[in-house]
């Protein structure tokens, strides 16, 4: 079979798509820590929602340090 060029550019296209978006780690715990490290010292809905997924990955000490950051920032 012979590609012309449209085709090997084609061809380039999909195989280099997403190539330079960087990716989410596969480990969930790996995840919260990119996910924490992303967080501000003021952000309690933030840490809200992390204790919220790791709750959906069963990080359980994770998410009880996240649920005692949401509360430190805010008692609400």
């Amino acid at each position: 079979m012979r590609l012309g060029l449209s085709g090997i550019l084609l061809l380039s296209v999909l195989l280099t798509a997403g190539a330079g978006e960087p990716k989410a780690p596969a480990d969930p715990a790996a995840e919260y820590d990119l996910r924490a490290g992303k967080l501000g010292a003021k952000n309690a809905k933030g840490w809200l929602e992390l204790a919220t997924y790791c709750e959906e990955h069963l990080l359980w000490e994770k998410r009880v340090e996240a649920l005692r950051k949401a509360v430190a920032i805010d008692p609400e």
